[in-house]
């Protein structure tokens, strides 16, 4: 494939933006990023010709739940706890696993429409989850959740742990290193600190990466505090899960103690600005933990807390809560755009992909900037973090792959997949 006459935001900071620019790709591959091409353009397949439109590296979900988009709209108006236990839980508790293998795949349609080519994925059934990220072709990190509030030692008889390590063992790596598995401790509410120093084993035995909801809310460091003594980070840090770079999701409520641990550690902060809003959980204070060389990336958590997985909507959030929070003039349009790119990538150890660059993966979205409101077009990063809408994406490139363009799903049934979420819908709430 070729695109050509592009404006291409390549995330590379030797040469963050090209004029009148060409990609090329072949097989899985970038393989050409230059405002000039040397060869004819009959070398590739496909050429495509970008004029008025950005391209830039496909964006980076950092942490989401994508099958609560059974449970969009579903429950309003709740703080994070009373959310969960009172509405959230019980519904899931009726999940079957073709449930997950639907809600995934509208997920999946609705991130491949905004410009997500890369998802770090938690919940339940997630061989489900996996059939579906397979047969579309989407890259994802995925978890199975693991709850287990009980006091003892040994929890090998633990059904989440075992089919956790089965995941791990049926599909870290497969399909040519599309899909990854991780380790997904739920949080300090819903496990005990003997579970998580089990989980620190299986993930030290495995050489599993670990992700989980940590210091969300304030009501979940008070409860924790009153009962343990301790934050939340430090409960993870003497079980051992904090031993390794840890992708924490929210981290709103976190002490200059607890960041000192994060950052000694080489964790990833997940910012989900819109789901922390909602739930009334805080605001995170990124400034102050990017600038002590915390990895910041960006997440749209379940669409039940959101209600979407529009990255571009959390990146357009994030600016503006850290310029309303802090001086307007410390906020840099090319930084956040790093957060659901560069950073993303680097929370889910993804080390080709984030950046367009020759040899890095071929995962990269065009986004079409001559709408009324691109315009006078003063500079394409301000545009694409101020500007963009999820939908003026009109097209999504996975490893080479074409899997959305103007309208059109390449790889999913999107009006099967519609019916078949009608379907649960009735069942489960009707």
């Amino acid at each position: 494939m070729l695109l050509k006459n592009a404006t291409i935001i390549t995330m590379d900071e030797s040469n963050p933006v090209l004029y009148h620019g060409y990609i090329g790709t072949r097989d899985k591959k970038i393989v050409l990023v230059s405002e000039h091409l040397e060869e004819r353009e009959t070398a590739y397949g496909e050429v495509i010709d970008a004029k008025g439109k950005i391209v830039m590296p496909g964006l980076c979900n950092a942490h989401s739940h994508v099958a609560m988009t059974l449970l969009r709209g579903y429950a309003e108006g709740y703080s994070l706890q009373e959310w969960l236990f009172q509405k959230i839980f019980p519904i899931e508790d009726q999940l079957e696993p073709e449930d997950i293998y639907w809600g995934t795949m509208l997920g999946i349609a609705e991130m491949v429409r905004t410009g997500t080519t890369l998802v770090n994925d938690c919940y339940y059934f997630m061989d489900r989850a996996a059939a579906a990220y397979s047969e579309t072709g989407f890259n994802a990190n995925i978890s199975r959740g693991l709850m287990n509030d009980q006091l003892k030692e040994d929890y090998s008889d633990d059904y989440r742990l075992k089919e956790m390590i089965e995941l791990f063992e049926s599909y870290n790596g497969k399909y040519d290193d599309q899909i990854r598995v991780e380790c997904f401790p739920h949080a300090i509410y819903t496990c005990s600190p003997q579970y998580f120093r089990y989980i620190a084993k299986v993930a030290d035995k495995y050489g599993i990466p670990v992700t989980s909801h940590i210091s969300e809310n304030e009501t979940e460091n008070r409860e924790c505090l009153e009962k343990y003594g301790k934050t939340p980070v430090q409960v993870y840090q003497e079980s051992g899960l904090l031993n390794r770079p840890v992708n924490i999701a929210h981290g709103v409520w976190l002490t200059d103690d607890d960041l000192e641990i994060v950052r000694s550690s080489g964790s990833t902060v997940t910012h989900n600005p819109a789901s922390n809003l909602k739930l009334g959980s805080g605001i995170a204070n990124i400034l102050k933990y990017s600038n002590m060389g915390i990895n910041i990336a960006l997440g749209t958590d379940g669409c039940s807390s959101n209600n979407n997985l529009n990255l571009f909507e959390e990146m357009h959030l994030a600016a503006l809560l850290l310029a309303g929070t802090n001086d307007p003039s410390l906020v840099k349009p090319f930084e956040i755009l790093k957060f659901a790119t560069v950073n993303g990538a680097k929370a889910m150890n993804r080390t080709t992909k984030g950046i367009l660059k020759e040899g890095y993966d071929a995962d990269f979205i065009m986004v079409n900037n001559t709408e009324p409101y691109y315009y006078p077009q003063h500079d394409p990063v301000n545009n694409i973090l101020y500007t963009a809408q999820g939908p003026d994406v009109c097209l999504t490139v996975i490893g080479g792959r074409t899997v959305y363009q103007d309208g059109e799903y390449k790889s999913l049934d999107i009006e099967k997949v519609k019916a078949e979420i009608m379907r649960i819908k009735a069942r489960l709430f009707e």
